[in-house]
């Protein structure tokens, strides 16, 4: 006759429950580290779309002597907006381009993200950017 097996308990701390710690450990990480410069990212998409469409009433001004002073003044306010949100880049560039019936609004700026366990710096360059077209009357 066969003797029963007896099994222990498993630990409570092995192998596969440390990689899992150590998996959910770097993933907190990660979303504290990137999470808020992505979603300053997702943000400064949609103050770009608001930009372009805040043209489109004033569109006859785009062909007239009155379009560099337009487009200046609509790239100035979208990065008063992006610096709302807090996109701190010294070098932020927010941009208006007309060409034909197409308005390009785009920003390009520098997220830099510092990791204090390994001495280490990531810098991540944003270049959002929203494109709309214009029916010219």
């Amino acid at each position: 006759m066969s003797r029963p097996v007896r099994y222990s308990q498993p630990r409570r701390l092995n192998i596969v429950s440390t990689i899992l710690l150590l998996a959910a450990g770097a993933g907190v990480y990660w979303v504290i580290q990137f999470g808020p410069p992505y979603l300053r990212h997702w943000k400064s998409k949609g103050i770009l779309s608001e930009a372009a469409n805040s043209i489109y009433p004033r569109r006859g001004r785009l062909f007239g002597s009155g379009a560099k002073e337009l487009m200046d003044e609509v790239g100035m306010e979208t990065e008063k907006k992006l610096r709302a949100i807090g996109v701190l880049d010294p070098k932020l560039e927010a941009k208006v381009v007309v060409v034909k019936n197409e308005v390009t609004v785009s920003a390009d700026y520098i997220e830099t993200i510092d990791h204090p366990v390994i001495k280490k710096t990531t810098i991540l360059r944003f270049t959002p950017s929203f494109v709309m077209q214009l029916s010219i009357e």
